[in-house]
């Protein structure tokens, strides 16, 4: 007898071990620019296109506020480029 309930105490135990593993942490979207500001997320703006442009040029808070964090953020620094690609050869 008490060996039927030991087993029914470990299946259990794996069985709630198991579900703990396999839960996927949930991670809210990004629904608009002031969600990825809130989330302290980094984005990369290439300099020179008319989207700096937009940005630089907005009267918007939240644009303004998202180009002070896109300058200073490189390509290399988010894994864009890999290592192999030269820095010298890539225009920023």
């Amino acid at each position: 007898m008490w060996l039927l309930g030991a087993s029914f105490l470990t299946e259990f135990y794996l069985s709630d071990l198991r579900s703990f593993l396999m839960v996927v942490d949930y991670e809210k979207t990004v629904d608009s620019l002031q969600d990825m500001l809130d989330m302290h997320k980094n984005f990369y703006l290439p300099g020179g296109t008319s989207i700096e442009l937009e940005f630089v040029n907005s009267n918007r808070p939240d644009f303004q506020q998202a180009y002070q964090v896109a300058r200073q953020v490189t390509i290399w620094q988010l894994g864009i480029l890999s290592d192999k690609v030269s820095r010298e050869n890539v225009m920023c």
